[in-house]
């Protein structure tokens, strides 16, 4: 366990609202939202913008942004019986505060207080106070509904199932279930859905499996197992505190080394 205190938000020049993950979160999924920027490349620059924050509040930046977005149909359908209007119809920065809160109260194990509260004073820092009432109204009204209703069962509707669990379009479950079956089309979705595991790809057929500890991670190699589509990306059950290249010019991928 990590003993280090948790800093306080890092406070932004001019006495602006102090930068947090939340704050993070809202600006990258707003220029996703309205910009039509790619997640991925908004959330780097946010992130190296942000300067010395809490690796923990770093952590949960990323796990709003990417959770919001992957569940963003699901959010949607919980979020439209308590908006009077089609959600299509509300503003964009409205639709993202109200997203971000859905995801925390439904996906996330935020207090509901915490939950609500923060997404509205969220919406305050970012200067928009026109839209708080309509933000704690909606979310509480979501928060008193309850959870969502039970999906059909995966051997009654298979697609449905995999459609409403992980959501997906409707379109691509009934593609995925016709293809691979309902059990590998949920696999695959919720697969698609998660963090994605720690590999090292190596394109000199099998001569890194076992794979080899390069020097830098000795005397502690990651502990690894082959990947059940190729045999030449071992699957590492937890990343060595240095990454590196091995001896047979493996190329390296985790959270420490870029893609």
């Amino acid at each position: 366990m990590n003993d280090t205190p948790h800093r306080p938000p890092r406070a932004t020049p001019g006495g602006a609202a102090p930068v947090t993950a939340r704050t993070l979160a809202f600006d990258v999924l707003r220029r996703v939202e309205e910009d039509g920027s790619f997640a991925s490349r908004a959330l780097d620059v946010a992130l190296s913008q942000a300067g010395a924050l809490d690796p923990r509040e770093l952590g949960l930046a990323t796990e709003l942004t990417y959770g919001t977005l992957r569940r963003a149909l699901a959010l949607d359908a919980a979020l439209a019986p308590h908006v009077s209007r089609s959600l299509e119809k509300v503003e964009p920065v409205a639709r993202v505060l109200l997203r971000l809160g859905a995801y925390q109260l439904l996906y996330l194990s935020t207090a509901p207080h915490a939950a609500v509260g923060e997404t509205v004073e969220l919406a305050r820092q970012r200067g928009f106070d026109r839209l708080t009432g309509f933000v704690n109204a909606v979310l509480r009204s979501l928060l008193r509904a309850g959870p969502p209703p039970p999906p059909p069962s995966l051997e009654e509707d298979p697609a449905a199932h995999v459609a409403a669990v992980e959501a997906l379009p409707r379109w691509l479950a009934d593609e995925w279930v016709a293809w691979l079956g309902p059990a590998e089309a949920l696999a695959l979705a919720a697969a698609m859905n998660g963090a994605a595991p720690l590999t090292v790809r190596s394109p000199a057929a099998t001569s890194c499996w076992p794979p080899r500890a390069p020097p830098a991670w000795r005397p502690a190699p990651a502990p690894a197992r082959p990947t059940a589509w190729c045999s030449r990306a071992p699957r590492c059950r937890r990343w060595p505190a240095r990454p590196a290249r091995c001896p047979s010019r493996c190329r390296t991928r985790g959270p420490s080394s870029p893609p």
